[in-house]
């Protein structure tokens, strides 16, 4: 394996996912939220579920005019739903009471009773975490290819088996298993388990050939343990592996930030180094810390997330540049560098 190294590599399809959104998907789904002057303490949620939804477009449309029609809701709370025929996907932020007590324990449990199901993850954050409101229609929780989608969000579809924080730090401890990280390569950048492989991907969509390309790098008859941030990718990694002839597949239960959570209170746990990657203003939380603000900024050039000594060169121009733009590359050039390749 080649060693970690320090990578200053940019990532464009980073910019393409997150940024380039199209015309019709932000006027379709885009509602823009008044200023929230509430003192309550705001809380970030984060929640999903793999589970057959027949109705899945009915199940958008009520919460589409849930948070972005009725009030208190649509003043109260910004973020993003994701609903698809195999499941649901949520990141919101909004205080305590509007948020948690009336809108999840009640407005969700009337639309479906599915939502009770879901293991929600709530930390206390500054502000909003986002800037408006949009519920969008999918076929995919998120998009993994052709080859596999079929693989969840069906009732026999092949899990893998979750770990609780303490069965996970148990376990990676251990000599005779292989730790992998799920991610794409900028999340890595900021921090990640201690000893973890991962794939030179900008998206997830190039996870199944990644896993494919680098089969030789994997012992099927050990223990292979999965992370991400909150679970929802290791739940689409797992079928890709067991397809492939690997028995024993764990992934980490609610993901980094579940970990984290539970973890927080102990300042002897160290197997994580960095902080994690988050897909909102905060850009990246800490460990032992999470309510803390994170001194990476996101680059509006690149849409990359920036090192606090990223932010100390010449380069870097806040809310227009960084080191990672690819301001002498092509696109064409930036590609070309891809190689998918497994790295320690």
């Amino acid at each position: 394996m080649k060693s970690i190294e320090k990578t200053n590599k940019t990532q464009n399809s980073v910019k393409s996912k997150i940024n380039n959104k199209t015309t019709k998907e932000m006027t379709d789904n885009t509602t823009p939220i008044a200023e929230n002057n509430s003192t309550a303490p705001m809380i970030n949620a984060a929640g999903y579920i793999f589970s057959p939804l027949t109705e899945h477009k009915q199940v958008h449309s009520k919460l589409k005019q849930l948070l972005t029609e009725t009030s208190p809701y649509r003043e109260m709370i910004r973020g993003t739903v994701l609903v698809s025929p195999e499941g649901v996907n949520m990141f919101l932020t909004g205080d305590k009471q509007t948020l948690v007590h009336d809108f999840i324990e009640t407005q969700l449990t009337a639309i479906d009773t599915l939502f009770t199901k879901i293991d929600w993850k709530f930390m206390e954050c500054e502000g909003h975490g986002f800037t408006a409101t949009r519920v969008r229609l999918k076929k995919e929780v998120i998009s993994i290819g052709e080859s596999y989608k079929s693989l969840t969000g069906q009732e026999d579809w092949d899990k893998s088996d979750h770990l609780t924080s303490d069965e996970w730090r148990r376990m990676i401890e251990q000599e005779d298993v292989q730790l992998l990280d799920t991610r794409n390569v900028y999340e890595i950048n900021v921090g990640k388990f201690k000893n973890a492989k991962w794939f030179d991907i900008d998206t997830f969509r190039e996870f199944p050939d990644a896993v494919e390309d680098n089969m030789t790098q994997f012992d099927k008859e050990k223990p292979l343990l999965m992370y991400c941030t909150g679970g929802v990718r290791c739940e689409k990694a797992a079928p890709v592996f067991k397809r492939l002839g690997f028995k024993q597949v764990y992934q980490l239960n609610g993901g980094i930030l579940k970990y984290m959570m539970d973890m927080e209170k102990d300042e002897t746990e160290d197997l994580y180094e960095g902080e994690c990657f988050v897909y909102d203003h905060r850009v990246s939380v800490a460990p032992h810390n999470l309510a803390k603000k994170s001194e990476w900024k996101m680059c509006k050039g690149c849409m990359n997330p920036v090192s606090p000594a990223e932010q100390l060169m010449e380069t870097f121009v806040d809310g227009a540049s960084c080191p990672n733009c690819p301001t002498n590359k092509t696109k064409r050039q930036v590609y070309a560098k891809k190689t998918r390749c497994l790295k320690q």
